[in-house]
């Protein structure tokens, strides 16, 4: 969205075909709050099926799921 307030909503979907269920969900919602603040609520998920004793690619960040909630003051 393009207005007074810089509002910003993003979402991504990654995945391997390759190796598949291998997915990384991102999603994030950003917004300035008056003149000086502003605010950041995101959060990603990742599921993936570990297969081997050494997990490689997707497989090593399998349900390290994270939220995530940012401030920030602008001069």
């Amino acid at each position: 969205f393009n207005d007074v307030h810089s509002r910003e909503f993003f979402v991504s979907l990654i995945s391997d075909i390759m190796t598949w269920p291998e997915v990384l969900i991102s999603a994030s919602y950003q917004q300035r709050i008056g003149e000086v603040w502003g605010l950041k609520v995101g959060a990603r998920l990742c599921f993936a099926n570990q297969d081997t004793t050494f997990p490689t690619g997707l497989q090593a960040l399998n349900n390290d799921h994270q939220l995530s909630l940012s401030m920030t003051r602008y001069f």
